[in-house]
């Protein structure tokens, strides 16, 4: 008996390298089949399903703890997503959107040096054209600003607003090449962090400079970059210009002696503490079936207004008090506030 008798499927007849090449394309078929399979269950299964992590361990580990750190990032649990935030960092070191996540935790936990460096990290990743990195170091400074308004150190408070004013300069230069409606809509977030800036400089210069025409040309061209935005609803900052308003008339009145421009500056301090009640409220269908979330700035803005008109017509000397200036004029202004 012949070798290729005992031995089946090892015939050397003609039909043999007929049969080989049917069984490989048959495998290769199959192989290509199973991959394609792979690749559709890949893209068509949700990220948690149990079959994604089979066939992506890897991904899906990280997808989870991505998913985890968002949902912590979302509700305001910045302690908890922060760790997790590292570690993502870790695995994928030059990914833009993971530094400026990193960033903003920084910054909601104080740490502020650290926040600024993944702020500026994410935007140079991102080969400079997210430009919401350099505004949230623009906001940064501004919040630093305004503590040392409120510690009554308005020099130094004028340093932080003009970094943040420069900041916001690289942040209006990288979003340019974005989409028409993108871009203007980016440029609108932008438009209050820049009134913030002329806010506090107007404070700043008044203040410190005694400079109460640079402080009126700040405040109005602060109301005009929050109307140019009232679609996005700008309340905090109209409330924010309104004590601004209140602040000048102060001046006026407890410095200057002038009570026809304090009156003048109390009035229009009424008008924009109304134009924040205006802007806080809903004109939503949705409102009354979800409640109207707005209504609890509404009740406070007017509790304000109202202490602010008592403050003016002299019924409530002790609220809303405000430092003066000398009503001597300082001989050199600083250049910040030319």
């Amino acid at each position: 008996m012949s070798r290729a008798q005992l031995l089946p499927g090892c015939t050397r007849g003609p039909n043999a390298g007929t049969h080989m090449k049917k069984v490989s394309t048959i495998l290769a078929v199959a192989i290509g089949a199973a991959f394609v399979l792979v690749v559709l269950l890949n893209f068509l299964v949700p990220w948690n399903s149990p079959l994604k992590a089979l066939l992506t361990p890897r991904k899906f580990a990280y997808n989870r703890l991505y998913h985890n750190a968002m949902a912590n990032y979302q509700m305001g649990e910045m302690e908890v997503a922060e760790p997790m935030f590292a570690k993502l960092l870790k695995q994928k070191p030059e990914d833009a959107q993971l530094h400026y996540r990193m960033g903003v935790v920084k910054s909601r936990l104080g740490e502020t040096e650290e926040a600024i460096k993944q702020f500026d990290k994410a935007f140079d990743l991102s080969g400079k054209t997210m430009g919401e990195a350099p505004a949230s170091v623009a906001a940064i400074h501004i919040q630093q600003g305004e503590e040392l308004l409120k510690n009554d150190n308005p020099r130094d408070a004028g340093a932080f607003f003009e970094m943040a004013n420069e900041r916001l300069d690289t942040a209006y230069e990288a979003v340019q090449k974005r989409e028409a409606r993108e871009r203007d809509a980016v440029i609108k977030e932008f438009g209050l962090l820049r009134g913030q800036v002329y806010i506090g400089q107007g404070l700043s210069a008044l203040l410190y400079a005694d400079r109460a025409d640079v402080a009126l040309e700040r405040f109005s061209a602060a109301e005009n970059l929050f109307k140019n935005a009232e679609d996005i609803k700008p309340f905090r900052e109209y409330r924010r210009l309104a004590h601004a308003y209140a602040d000048l008339a102060r001046v006026y009145q407890k410095s200057y002696m002038d009570e026809a421009s304090a009156k003048k500056y109390w009035n229009k301090s009424f008008a924009v503490m109304g134009m924040a009640i205006e802007s806080a409220s809903v004109g939503n269908k949705n409102a009354v079936k979800f409640g109207d979330s707005f209504e609890v700035f509404r009740r406070k803005y007017r509790k304000e207004l109202k202490a602010l008109k008592n403050e003016a017509e002299g019924k409530d000397k002790k609220q809303n008090s405000a430092p003066a200036p000398k009503p001597e004029k300082m001989e050199s202004a600083i250049e910040i506030f030319e």
